[in-house]
């Protein structure tokens, strides 16, 4: 067995709580991931959408266009 000090049992407590420090911030990190994970899905969803509705403009506008075209000949 290791000598025995008086400052073994304070490391020993210190260490434990280091660990026990670390384990809280890596449930924190995998928490904060997991919600960066859903805003991402939430982003790419409503870009999504954006392209889409982009694309509608693009047609509405041409079709307009060519409308005004034709009222004009």
């Amino acid at each position: 067995l290791l000598p025995s000090s008086p400052d073994a049992g304070r490391k020993a407590n210190a260490a434990a709580s280091g660990a026990a420090d670390v384990a809280r911030n890596l449930t924190d990190v995998q928490a904060v991931a997991g919600q960066v994970g859903d805003m991402a899905g939430s982003l790419k969803s409503a870009a999504e959408k954006l392209v889409g509705q982009s694309q509608g403009l693009k047609q509405d506008v041409a079709g307009f266009i060519a409308d005004l075209g034709r009222e004009r000949a």
